[in-house]
């Protein structure tokens, strides 16, 4: 894939609206990024972006070899990003069966660090895109685990997320309010599907019940509203993921 893709945006009438393109993101973009963030922030509901420093997008950007970031732009002007890097640190969604059991098994993980859509571009799937460009990155780096946050009242990221072949692996509380842990990697090309079901999305300690237990959310099913109204889980068996954890064979 080129470092730049081109994407025709269609207008509600049919006609093409305009010319986007994507293309990795680096510290020359700092003052753009920000920009973006900053306008999206004073308007998003609360949880839906975290807080972030000028100086925080300098640390995950600069370091070029642990990141992978992607922007959508039209022109000269950035309408979208996503940003993502390599986890350091303490264990991370430790509440998730399957990416617990992950990093108890040293699996190298990557994790979102923001993305951002502008509002006027928003229902155009731009986030969807950025997600699989992203992965597409990510996967030329020899990485194969990402995970990240979408708060519980975001049904729009949500769904972005799901559509670009995430799965919803666990729930987590940070500072601003609920969340989904949301995960793509190598985990759903082992994965044998034993049973699946569907939840009221809304229906968050049964959600959050069956995630506990190692149940994933693959999408979300819409109403006779067009609103998202259920949610489609299965329980999974993988190979790796029985057992006591002991990787030697006999």
């Amino acid at each position: 894939m080129s470092k730049t893709a081109k994407l025709d945006v269609p207008s509600a009438g049919g006609q093409l609206e305009s010319e986007l393109r994507l293309a990795p993101l680096g510290m020359p973009d700092i003052g753009a990024i920000h920009s973006l963030y900053q306008a999206v922030h004073d308007v998003a509901p609360h949880g839906h972006l975290a807080d972030r420093a000028v100086a925080e997008f300098e640390s995950i950007l600069s370091r070029e070899e642990e990141t992978v970031s992607v922007g959508v732009w039209q022109g000269d002007t950035l309408v979208g990003y996503t940003l993502c890097s390599i986890h350091r640190g303490e264990p991370v969604f430790k509440d998730s069966p399957l990416i617990g059991l992950l990093q108890a098994r040293s699996g190298e993980l990557w994790t979102g660090k923001g993305t951002v859509i502008d509002p006027r571009f928003e229902g155009r799937m731009l986030m969807s895109r950025l997600l699989r460009m992203r992965g597409e990155l990510i996967a030329k780096r020899g990485a194969v685990h990402t995970a990240g946050l979408v708060a519980t009242t975001n049904l729009a990221s949500l769904a972005s997320s799901l559509r670009a072949g995430g799965w919803i692996v666990g729930m987590e509380r940070d500072e601003y309010c609920d969340n989904f842990v949301c995960y793509s990697g190598a985990l759903q090309v082992e994965f044998k599907p034993l049973e699946t079901m569907t939840i009221p999305i809304h229906d968050l300690p049964e959600v959050s019940q069956k995630l506990a237990h190692g149940w994933v959310g693959d999408r979300m099913e819409k109403g006779q509203d067009g609103k998202p109204r259920q949610l489609l889980m299965f329980r999974h068996e993988f190979e790796w993921f029985a057992g006591s954890g002991d990787d030697s064979s006999a």
